[in-house]
């Protein structure tokens, strides 16, 4: 996903996909910050209080631990918040929302789709074909009345 340390590719090397309008500016950044200091600081705070090691050991280790802390997390946090925008389908990513959607609705129109003709079935009347599928469920988009999909 990364061409470089913190530098986006522009497409997917895996699927293809245009990354290219992603929009992390410093929300990565923000959000190591908070982690780090979430995790740092009641360690220093346990450490200097019940241990008082001498100040040049506070002085190397802890901004040592930080600065390795915050380079080991902020490719990773960038990568997530590049995946929340992709997957929310927004600065850019609605084309590829849209195009998810379709699939999901085209993979689940063929896999409920109650209409498929069955080549090695005998010929029957309509009438025969109709009584056996149940009104509910009839016709190849029966899910879209379903309780689940009433939010779209």
């Amino acid at each position: 996903m990364f061409r470089v340390f913190l530098k986006v590719n522009d497409t997917c090397p895996h699927c293809g996909e245009d990354l290219h309008h992603h929009r992390a500016d410093d929300f990565p950044a923000y959000l190591v910050i908070v982690i780090v200091g979430h995790i740092l600081v009641p360690i220093i705070l346990v450490v200097e209080t019940e241990i008082a090691p001498a100040i040049w050991v506070s002085m190397t280790l802890w901004p040592s631990l930080a600065l390795a802390m915050t380079l080991g997390l902020l490719q990773p946090v960038k990568g997530a918040v590049v995946a929340i925008q992709w997957f929310g389908g927004m600065h850019g990513f609605e084309n590829a929302k849209k195009a998810r959607a379709r699939r999901r609705e085209r993979r689940l129109t063929r896999a409920f789709s109650f209409s498929r003709p069955n080549p090695s079935a005998p010929a029957s009347p309509p009438a025969a074909r109709r009584s056996s599928n149940p009104p509910s469920k009839s016709g190849s988009e029966w899910w879209r009345r379903a309780p689940w999909w009433s939010h779209r």
